[in-house]
């Protein structure tokens, strides 16, 4: 995943204008609040290494009726999400995404393989922690998982987009103290056709919780 923040392309003389959602914006450096991470109940999975994210990276999904994803990276695996309704400034549901491993299948049943885990009703990670499927909660049977196309563009390649298809499911557990933590199975083809499947654990983030 991220392959596309080392891409290289010809440069193009004209650059896109990205929207400004909930105050962030490409390029911006954010401050996330440190406690976020210390917070956290006992038994989280949750990691803030780095409380400073610089955005290098704006990703934006169109997943009709007006519905848009957008995806902040930072320079590292960290990102922040909103969903946006209509073109609106301010996006609902932020959730601050860290990465916890990122699997490189080395072939087709590999790769088949990370799809089929999915599409389950739980998905336990290596560690041993089960995480209950969180879409398509309400059927006991294997679901697809939602795919998109998402466009990236990177700081310093504003002039020109990488497309990358998003293929992904999204879990969730209760921790001791009754919060929730949700897990982002996420696999990717980016624009070279090279794929990758991320865990990345999601804490809810709220706008007083950063700045920029």
């Amino acid at each position: 995943m991220f392959g596309w923040l080392k891409s290289k392309k010809k440069e193009e003389p004209a650059a896109k204008v990205l929207p400004e959602i909930s105050g962030l914006a490409l390029g911006y450096t954010v401050q996330i609040d440190p406690l976020l991470g210390k917070i956290q109940p006992e038994g989280s999975l949750f990691e803030l290494e780095d409380a400073t994210m610089v955005l290098e990276g704006h990703g934006i999904a169109d997943m009709g009726d007006g519905t848009f994803i957008h995806r902040f990276y930072g320079e590292t695996v960290n990102f922040i999400q909103f969903m946006v309704q209509n073109g609106a400034a301010e996006g609902d549901d932020a959730i601050l995404f860290f990465t916890k491993h990122v699997f490189h299948p080395g072939s087709e049943n590999d790769w088949n393989e990370h799809l089929d885990r999915m599409k389950q009703v739980s998905y336990k990670l290596r560690s041993g922690e089960t995480f209950d499927r969180f879409w398509f909660d309400d059927s006991e049977k294997a679901e697809d998982p939602v795919q998109f196309l998402e466009t990236v563009w990177t700081s310093g390649e504003r002039h020109v987009g990488r497309d990358c298809q998003q293929i992904c499911m999204m879990f969730r557990r209760e921790l001791e103290d009754g919060s929730p933590e949700l897990l982002l199975v996420n696999a990717e083809i980016d624009d070279r056709g090279d794929r990758s499947v991320s865990l990345l654990v999601g804490v809810p983030l709220s706008t007083a919780q950063y700045s920029v």
